[in-house]
């Protein structure tokens, strides 16, 4: 997504959220410097670009299916992991290729390791997380990419999104994944047990991630438990043209932003 694009939802989140604009871009200008003390291990756009282009992705959230959705399952194709889904796909043996997280992983060591292992992380900088910026950064040893949810500058990108979860998606959909496969994302009421566990502003961040998820207009989209069957039996390029039904809204409830 182009930020000309994202800024009319980021501009309701910062109202929504009470958030900072101000302070959102102090902390993207620090990100932006530890990414200059460490060019020769960033990321490229282009790595991105192949390695999405044109291919089914899986994006793993780390909703309370999670465990139960990737046991036993061959993912083939680029895996992304929102954050302290992390764990469990190594805990699987899963690898994922890219991280997206805002540094609040419940084990942070996790995403450190996996990114000396090959994965690329891509840091987020927002407000609230300077402190873990400065102390987790300098411990990455391999490639990063920096992302903001304002506007992008020098060495900090914005492809849009404002969760972890809802961030990955619109990475790999911003670098042409189609279709996405939606992991362990937990956004229906049919969730109440979990739904309950959160407390009011996490269900609220997880309102705008559902909306930005489902209002997706590039790629198709899918929730993995509604089409593992059709996906174990190699039906990901049918599900790409649309003939097993879903695209566009990720074959969940529509949802509406916040107030």
């Amino acid at each position: 997504m182009r930020f000309s694009d994202w800024e009319g939802y980021y501009q309701a989140i910062v109202q929504s959220m009470g958030y900072s604009r101000d302070r959102d871009e102090q902390v993207a200008w620090l990100l932006s410097g530890l990414m200059a003390k460490r060019r020769d291990r960033l990321a490229q756009i282009v790595d991105l670009k192949e390695l999405f282009r044109g291919r089914h992705a899986y994006v793993f959230a780390d909703g309370p299916t999670l465990e139960h959705d990737i046991a036993d399952f061959p993912f083939t194709g680029p895996t992304v992991a929102a954050d302290g889904a992390t764990s469990k796909l190594l805990a699987r043996g899963i690898l994922p290729n890219v991280i997206v997280t805002d540094l609040d992983a419940p084990r942070m060591e996790d995403l450190v390791r996996a990114n000396a292992q090959g994965s690329i992380v891509v840091v987020h900088a927002h407000g609230d997380n300077q402190r873990a910026i400065e102390e987790w950064v300098p411990r990455f040893e391999g490639r990063l990419l920096a992302t903001t949810q304002s506007r992008p500058i020098e060495l900090v990108h914005d492809f849009g999104g404002f969760t972890d979860g809802d961030r990955a998606v619109l990475l790999a959909d911003h670098f042409g994944a189609d279709p996405i496969l939606l992991v362990g994302f937990n956004f229906d009421e049919t969730d109440r047990e979990y739904m309950s566990s959160l407390g009011d502003v996490k269900l609220k961040k997880l309102a705008w991630g559902s909306a930005i998820i489902v209002n997706l207009p590039s790629a198709d989209l899918y929730f993995f438990e509604d089409v593992a069957d059709q996906l174990r039996a190699g039906a990901a390029a049918k599900l790409a043209s649309g003939g097993a039904g879903g695209g566009g809204d990720g074959g969940g409830t529509g949802a509406t932003p916040p107030g």
